[in-house]
């Protein structure tokens, strides 16, 4: 069952543990079996993860664990995003992370903390200085959150809320 591999990452974060060096480099070999779980079971297990007081954890270990390329890409293309500018110290990813965890742990906001800026790739651009800038990254995010909302299968109340939160960070 491939939403077990998102079960044993919620366990893990859930109680703050480490997890099993085997463990993970078997979801590792079977993460793209994730992409024949129902979407509906993925939302749920990844709502379960970002509700955890240990969060960042869980996260950190879908993008470790390589579910995060099939069941959020573009989430998973922030871990690889730099932020090179006087207002962040880290990666689009990492940000993301720490946003997440630092939210009041309330499903619609941490859902659009997680969406906030996964936008980020798509309007990246430097300066002469070497200063990145991600301009009008709050729409792409909006959009991105709104496609994978829908893809998950989200109530249409619940979209509405998540995206005029991203939008308005």
């Amino acid at each position: 069952n491939p939403v077990l591999m998102l079960d044993a990452i919620f366990s893990v974060a859930d109680r703050g543990g480490t997890m099993p060096e085997a463990v993970k480099a078997g979801i590792l070999e079977s993460s793209a079996n994730i992409k024949y779980a129902s979407r509906e079971n993925v939302r749920d297990g990844i709502e379960k993860i970002i509700m955890t007081g240990n969060a960042d954890m869980g996260i950190k270990l879908m993008f470790e664990c390589g579910l995060l390329k099939y069941i959020l890409p573009q989430l998973d293309r922030c871990f690889y995003e730099p932020q090179r500018n006087k207002y962040h110290i880290y990666n689009v990813g990492e940000h993301i992370v720490k946003a997440v965890v630092s939210a009041p742990p309330v499903p619609v906001v941490r859902w659009a903390a997680l969406f906030h800026d996964i936008g980020k790739p798509l309007c990246s651009s430097c300066d002469a200085s070497g200063i990145i800038h991600f301009y009008g990254h709050h729409i792409e995010s909006v959009k991105i959150a709104n496609d994978v909302c829908h893809k998950f299968s989200f109530d249409p109340e619940i979209i509405r809320e998540i995206c005029t939160l991203v939008e308005y960070h």
